[in-house]
């Protein structure tokens, strides 16, 4: 028998209720690790499950992504106001949408513009990826999909996240290729995946990630602008069509 719209979005539901419930006990152990037990103690699963459920409700084509978990725990600590929070939550994952749903075409044609980048502003990073046949979507999808929430130092999340918030997405393509060429000479020494692997996970230990002001600076020093940006998009976009 053919299950109804109703049941098959009843069923939708249920999935997405498993997924956030489950997401959410994941977020407060990591939280936990990472933030002070009196910060901690205020942020309760019902109210990140509220702000994912806000998102799923609000931007239907995005639904439930993992990954917006951790973003969604450090904007209800930072602005400690859950309508304020849900609301910049909302706004934030919306301009960013096509990061999440099913294909994620947004992360794959930013996988292409990074490479591009890469290829211009430090091609020993780029030849290293190529010989060893490695996507960056593999290595540093997580980056943009949670604005770099998970890999760098709350401290500089939160710097570049005020870059973001005022100027834009090249943001994120700034401090990726800013970190890359600091730590540029441990990755094309690379011979493996493997090692390429662990050299990209050290990054968000590296001084380039502990020091944020000096990674702002040198971000900002990049010649990566919005009209770079939306021109490497279309590109991109044309590249993945062929």
């Amino acid at each position: 028998m053919v299950p109804s719209r109703g049941e098959r979005m009843s069923e939708t539901v249920r999935n997405m209720v498993c997924h956030v419930s489950t997401d959410c006990g994941q977020k407060k152990m990591s939280l936990g690790k990472r933030e002070s037990e009196k910060e901690f103690s205020s942020f309760t699963r019902k109210t990140l499950g509220r702000a994912l459920f806000a998102v799923a409700e609000h931007i239907p084509d995005v639904g439930y992504c993992q990954g917006l978990n951790f973003v969604a725990g450090v904007i209800l600590l930072v602005v400690n106001d859950e309508t304020r929070a849900i609301d910049l939550l909302v706004h934030l994952v919306s301009q960013r949408r096509e990061y999440y749903g099913q294909n994620m075409i947004g992360l794959r044609r930013d996988m292409h513009v990074l490479h591009a980048l890469l290829r211009e502003n430090c091609p020993r990073v780029a030849v290293t990826l190529e010989k060893l046949d490695v996507g960056l979507d593999m290595i540093v999808g997580k980056w943009f999909v949670c604005w770099f929430v998970e890999s760098l130092p709350m401290e500089t999340v939160l710097r570049l996240w005020d870059c973001l918030i005022y100027e834009g997405d090249e943001w994120l393509f700034k401090v990726a290729v800013s970190l890359f060429r600091s730590n540029m000479m441990a990755i094309a020494s690379c011979e493996s995946v493997d090692q390429l692997l662990i050299e990209v996970q050290n990054i968000g230990t590296s001084k380039a990630a502990l020091y944020c002001h000096q990674l702002i600076l040198k971000s900002a020093a990049l010649p990566i602008t919005a009209q770079k940006i939306y021109t490497l998009r279309g590109e991109a976009e044309k590249a993945i069509a062929e």
